[in-house]
């Protein structure tokens, strides 16, 4: 990834949930994939959490808004078996190009009163792009707060809140800081489902421009038209081929669907291989990875989307040649439309959709170590491989196939194996 854009370079976490210390390098696009209750989710989440805190605080409200799954406090932080006594707080950072940001978390034991604290906090500069020394603009500790140089006594904030909301009021932060703190700040996770998508079901995690379970599709989509990007819309028709058209419409009364609860605007598909008198499909009747398609395409490309979101199991609903080609897509927006984004999938087909000596691109494989705690382990050729030589080791190999076989890692292997 070129310097100057803004993007989450390196993720640090300890003793939250599966994973007792791992620091990840990620891309403009990172994709996840392991077994079933391998951690996946769970970097998503120590993301999530790192979020909420540098927007202010870390409640129920902040956690769910970011798509985050809600528990007692006392759940995020690690009970691995092991390691001596539980970890009193969790430990997460995140570091850009320009800017660093670390919080030390105590979770609540109390059930009546379950909440967030800071234990510590820091906030870090960059000093120029010619060194790799940082400068600290904001912290905590239990000797006190320091906001933009200036001591303060430890009561001056709440444990509850950050320190960042402090040190923004004060105006000090250069755009790019503040770019790099948003972008943070805006995280979220989606988790589409088809109902949702179909306008059948209710999104309980309302955002805008669409809530984290696919709602608000059809707005979203007409935002997007309206906007003039129709024709990088037109992807979807790459994707998937049988489809004609795509608009929104006014479902006429020989189609609509009776039991349907939604406004009086639906996503109408053209199949071209239907009659011409009888060839429109409404959101509650077309293929469930056509919604999703859609939904993806609208995310990547609606100019109110968060930068730097995570999408979890990506391959709901899409067959191994829709989730390899959806991907490829997501990539090119990505790098067009100024977005980071996470994948998780469980599908091996995921990892046969990026080059993985493009450095904009992060492959990892999660698992569950000998101890239990989520590990994450990186795909990629030596530093001094080539291309071919990558290919004379591997026979020619995808990387779905190396996966199957267990020689990546994270899934059983055969018993010939």
């Amino acid at each position: 990834m070129p310097n100057g854009v803004i993007v989450l370079r390196k993720l640090t976490i300890a003793g939250f949930k599966s994973i007792r210390s791992q620091s990840i390098d990620l891309g403009r696009v990172t994709i996840l994939i392991g077994q079933n209750g391998a951690g996946k989710s769970n970097v998503l989440e120590a993301i999530g959490m790192l979020s909420a805190a540098s927007a202010g605080n870390v409640t129920y409200e902040s956690l769910n808004s970011r798509g985050l799954r809600l528990s007692t406090p006392s759940v995020y932080k690690s009970a691995l078996k092991g390691g001596g006594h539980r970890p009193k707080y969790f430990d997460l950072s995140a570091e850009q190009d320009n800017l660093k940001y670390h919080a030390n978390l105590f979770t609540s034991t109390d059930e009546e009163s379950p909440q967030w604290t800071f234990h510590s906090e820091s906030v870090w500069k960059k000093n120029s792009k010619k060194d790799n020394s940082w400068s600290k603009i904001a912290g905590r500790s239990g000797k006190g707060i320091t906001i933009d140089g200036k001591s303060n006594d430890k009561a001056t904030l709440r444990k509850t809140d950050s320190v960042i909301p402090a040190l923004e009021l004060l105006g000090s932060l250069p755009k790019t800081e503040q770019d790099s703190i948003d972008l943070l700040k805006n995280f979220v996770i989606y988790a589409p489902t088809t109902n949702v998508l179909r306008g059948v079901d209710t999104d309980n995690r309302i955002k805008s421009p669409l809530g984290l379970t696919g709602g608000g599709l059809v707005k979203a989509v007409s935002d997007v038209f309206q906007a003039g990007h129709s024709k990088d819309f037109k992807r979807f028709f790459q994707i998937l081929s049988w489809y004609h058209a795509i608009s929104i419409a006014r479902p006429s009364t020989k189609l609509k669907n009776p039991l349907f609860g939604g406004g009086d605007r639906v996503l109408a598909f053209t199949d071209q291989f239907m009659v011409q008198d009888f060839n429109k499909l409404y959101s509650y009747d077309v293929s469930e990875g056509a919604l999703y398609v859609v939904f993806m395409l609208t995310l990547l490309l609606h100019s109110h989307a968060p930068k730097f979101f995570a999408i979890d199991n990506i391959d709901t609903a899409l067959n191994p040649g829709l989730i390899r080609n959806l991907i490829q897509h997501i990539a090119e927006l990505s790098e067009e439309w100024d977005r980071q984004v996470i994948l998780t999938t469980h599908n091996p087909a995921a990892l046969d959709a990026l080059d993985i000596f493009d450095t904009n691109y992060a492959l990892y494989i999660v698992d569950r170590g000998v101890t239990g705690a989520t590990e994450l382990t990186r795909i990629k050729p030596p530093d001094s491989m080539t291309r071919e030589q990558w290919e004379e080791q591997t026979g020619g190999a995808r990387l779905s196939e190396l996966w199957l076989e267990g020689f990546l890692g994270g899934i059983t292997p055969p018993s010939s194996f």
